[in-house]
């Protein structure tokens, strides 16, 4: 971690990956922390199928809304 890091992202699961990759997609200097050694290994990876758009939180109902279009676009975003 550079001793000049803007934005420490806490987890590595769906949405920290996801929170860190738009930080760096739009430069912003972040690092993500993870305790696990295994990224990717607990319960979000088994919920891929799982696509749930109602919420009561205005802004979490618009990202899950989203979220489907991001995963048709992850290949081509991230190579």
């Amino acid at each position: 971690m550079g001793e000049r890091t803007c934005v420490v992202v806490i987890g590595g699961g769906i949405m920290g990956a996801t929170t860190l990759y738009e930080f760096a997609r739009r430069g912003v200097d972040a690092i993500l922390l993870e305790r696990d050694p295994e990224f990717g290994c607990r319960d979000w990876s088994k919920t891929a199928g799982l696509v749930r758009t109602h919420y009561p939180n205005p802004a979490v109902a618009r990202m899950a809304i989203r979220g489907p279009g991001a995963f048709r676009r992850s290949a081509a975003m991230t190579g």
